[in-house]
């Protein structure tokens, strides 16, 4: 069976109006930071064009049934599908494009080394799997957070990154992956370019944020001590297998 994992960089609270133009310099910042640029990458972008994320909340996958209980994930159709060579040629394609944006997947190629290597485990005495996420994304639908084993998933933000590779955390918990992540400079400069260019608006937590929170804590998902933290950009985990 192989696992994958995902650490995800996550814009809480209602999505901003986004343009495609728009991603141009906030992409190219955030590959400087911690992407490698790297020849051997395949960059891609996938866009569906909307005037607003949040006009409803489908993903972008949806089911497609084959007969009764038994279904199929399938692609949406997208509008605009393109891959690039280079991080110069992904940056100038996305200039180019004036319209909003309603979903929109990324593949930014690989993480620096430096951030895979704290983000990766050898096969140890708990388990015998190894970890590696070595894969920087950047996805605009509703971003879910799961963990392995479990049916209980919820959609904690409308925009994020995605750190992600084989392999599964334990025995790492999740907070000791976000404070792995926090303590890389080229990490905490990323977050705090997301926090510039998208800031969420200073607010008390809402009541239903706080309710969402402490049911990801009784299933181990939420990775702060505090609930009742402000909306902002935030680390969550998914984890499959």
């Amino acid at each position: 069976m192989s696992f994958y994992s995902s650490l995800l960089f996550v814009r809480e609270s209602r999505p901003p109006v986004v343009a495609v133009s728009a991603l141009s310099p906030f992409l190219e910042e955030a590959i400087r930071l911690v992407g490698t640029s790297d020849e051997n990458d395949l960059l891609s972008c996938s866009l569906k064009y909307g005037d607003r994320i949040d006009s409803d909340d489908s993903g972008t996958e949806v089911r497609e049934y084959v007969n009764d209980g038994v279904f199929k994930m399938q692609e949406i159709e997208w509008d605009d599908e393109e891959s690039f060579p280079t991080c110069a040629s992904l940056i100038e394609r996305l200039q180019s494009k004036q319209r909003t944006l309603y979903r929109a997947y990324f593949s930014l190629g690989s993480l620096k080394d430096g951030i895979i290597g704290t983000l990766s485990r050898d096969a140890c005495e708990e388990n015998d799997r190894w970890l590696s996420l070595t894969d920087l994304s950047f996805r605009i639908e509703p971003m879910t957070t799961y963990g392995l084993g479990s049916t209980y998933e919820a959609s904690v933000g409308w925009m994020g990154f995605a750190f992600s590779g084989y392999g599964y955390y334990y025995p790492w918990t999740y907070r000791d992956a976000r404070l792995k992540a926090e303590q890389l400079e080229s990490v905490q400069r990323l977050m705090r370019w997301c926090r510039e260019t998208w800031p969420v608006a200073t607010q008390a937590i809402p009541s239903e944020m706080k309710e969402l929170r402490s049911n990801l804590r009784e299933q181990n998902l939420w990775l702060y001590d505090q609930l009742d933290l402000p909306p902002d950009w935030r680390w969550y985990v998914a984890e499959s297998g």
